[in-house]
């Protein structure tokens, strides 16, 4: 009998050490965690360069990831842009487990490397505010400079000019973005913003520290210093007094320029301003048509994929790579004249 007994407890123990061995097995089996570690493209980015983020495992369902600068993601693939240098600590969370975090650290470099010392920053003097049409002249003073390349922003050019302290003549208001580098150097470029207001107030202006002469094909009409009214000369040499006073005759004959800004343009359908985004990636590819569907603006800022660029950067990106990768955009344009006022572009 005893015998009996204890065989039964043996069994009964055996069965109670299977069922939890069971249950154990079971919840070690399910909290066990992928193995892999996640990839990162890139290790040490510069400060606004996109990294990708991934990581790929059948058992996994969902992904968490806490980029260490305030921002998230819910996806693998996915990728992310930091806006100042440091060290980040990225976590993933899969299958909302905090049993299974994956932790690396990235390090982001400024745009400027810190070990590039012998950069040499150039130095921009100008004014801040001009007329279009009227010749203003920008000087780099660093005295470091043995060669200069300078852009004036209604072109995406680099080179507009090549002397230490050129004179340039803007053609469309707007706020424009002036650089400059020196020695021929890219990586340190200095900036130099500058509103350009109409040309009618250029010619105001000049009427108050100069003599004005304005002429056509059959007049020539001439206002000097301390004349209260013009005198209108024929092609034939004869003079006549002219009613009109001085400051009207010099300010109301140069504002009759045509001025590019002035002109009406057809909105284009969004297919037809993408078509002309893509031309650029041509080797015979020019910007004459943005610059006017702009009022010239190319400082302009657009919103590309939520990021907002310089008009200018974006458009001297797609001709130097080749590549336009534009999939939609969203434009807004002035109700009167036409041109383009606001740009989304999602690639």
């Amino acid at each position: 009998m005893a015998k009996s007994k204890l065989i039964i407890i043996i069994v009964a123990s055996l069965l109670v050490a299977g069922i939890a061995g069971v249950v154990l097995m079971k919840t070690v089996f399910n909290h066990t965690c992928p193995p892999e570690q996640m990839v990162i493209s890139n290790m040490t980015p510069k400060v606004d360069e996109e990294v990708t983020f991934s990581f790929d495992n059948a058992s996994v369902t969902s992904w968490s990831w806490d980029f260490g600068d305030g921002n998230k993601g819910d996806k693998s693939p996915v990728t992310h842009a930091y806006t100042k240098p440091g060290k980040y600590k990225v976590v993933l969370r899969i299958n909302g487990s905090a049993d299974c975090d994956k932790t690396e650290e990235i390090e982001v470099k400024p745009l400027i490397l810190e070990e590039e010392t012998n950069l040499i920053m150039p130095v921009i003097e100008g004014p801040q505010e001009v007329s279009a049409n009227q010749p203003v002249t920008f000087k780099e003073t660093s005295g470091k400079g043995n060669s200069w390349s300078w852009g004036f922003g209604e072109t995406l050019k680099s080179d507009d000019s090549k002397e230490q302290n050129p004179t340039y003549t803007f053609k469309y208001p707007g706020t424009h973005k002036v650089t400059v580098f020196i020695n021929g150097d890219n990586k340190a470029v200095a900036e130099w913003k500058v509103d350009v207001i109409p040309g009618a107030k250029s010619a105001t202006s000049a009427s108050t520290t100069q003599p004005t002469s304005t002429s056509t094909a059959a007049t020539n009409t001439t206002t000097s210093k301390g004349s209260d009214a013009a005198t209108t000369t024929d092609t034939k040499g004869s003079k006549t007094p002219s009613n009109t006073p001085s400051a009207a005759a010099t300010t109301t004959a140069p504002a009759k320029t045509t001025q590019p800004t002035d002109d009406k343009v057809t909105p284009m359908s969004n297919d037809e301003l993408i078509g002309m985004f893509k031309q650029l990636t041509g080797k015979n590819g020019n910007t004459d048509a943005i610059e006017k569907y702009v009022r010239g603006n190319l400082a302009m800022d657009v919103s590309v994929n939520g990021k907002i660029k310089s008009l200018n950067s974006y458009l001297r990106a797609i001709s130097i790579t080749g590549e336009c990768k534009i999939k939609s955009v969203k434009q807004t344009n002035d109700k009167s004249k036409g041109y383009l006022t606001k740009l989304e572009i999602t690639e």
